[in-house]
């Protein structure tokens, strides 16, 4: 499937090549850098990875992330950029105009990588011991603890999110960011989304907010029909 959205849909003009291509699959962590391609508002083209036939091991593919992971992205000079966490700052940083990214001189911008990091350094890692624990261990014993203890291990990593989450409106300022689409993506992988909303209330409700932003619902409706 080959998906682009330019400014011909909105407008008479002549078309607009797109400056960005974002390779993605349903379920991993190419909705966030999709939220912010839609938040900013510039042309780009979607190319979906089809993981079950292995296209991500493909070494068309690796020539876009050589280590076989989704999502990926290739910026307007033709240079391809890896890891959810960084396409999201860059896009934000690109497009200051937006207020995803606090000024560089600003503190806030500091806060902001620190989150951005907690949540693809701390958080990121556990959800891939639940959901892969047979990458990590072999025996269906070993791999159910392992799940367990990455079970409480997010919950504790959560917990960290929630305090800061208490504080104010949104984590970072008090003003939306990349960091609030972020962890609120990182929310929707939980196992029990019930559980995590009576644990995480604060967390739960920056994650509502930003899921009522007209961004957040059409990157959703592509991302994950149904």
């Amino acid at each position: 499937m080959h998906f682009t959205i330019d400014e011909a849909e909105m407008t008479d003009a002549k078309p607009v090549k797109p400056t960005y291509t974002l390779y993605w699959t349903p379920g991993s962590a190419s909705l966030a850098p999709l939220v912010i391609l839609e938040e900013v508002g510039v042309p780009y083209a979607l190319e979906k990875v089809d993981t079950r036939a292995g296209e991500h091991r493909s070494a068309a593919y690796r020539s876009v992330h050589p280590y076989g992971k989704v999502p990926a992205m290739m910026l307007p000079d033709g240079r391809p950029l890896f890891e959810s966490a960084a396409i999201c700052l860059h896009l934000g940083e690109a497009y200051p105009q937006c207020g995803l990214v606090p000024e560089s001189r600003n503190h806030d911008r500091a806060r902001l990588y620190q989150w951005m990091f907690f949540a693809a350094d701390t958080l990121y890692p556990s959800y891939q011991r639940w959901y892969h624990a047979d990458q990590y261990i072999e025996g269906e014993a070993g791999q159910t603890a392992l799940k367990a203890r990455a079970l409480e291990l997010l919950q504790e990593q959560w917990a960290v999110v929630e305090a800061q989450a208490a504080r104010r409106e949104w984590l970072v300022g008090n003003r939306f960011s990349v960091a609030d689409i972020y962890v609120s993506m990182l929310r929707l992988w939980y196992p029990d989304l019930e559980d995590f909303d009576r644990r995480f209330p604060e967390t739960a409700a920056i994650a509502a907010e930003a899921a009522q932003r007209p961004a957040w619902q059409r990157a959703v409706e592509i991302h994950e029909p149904g």
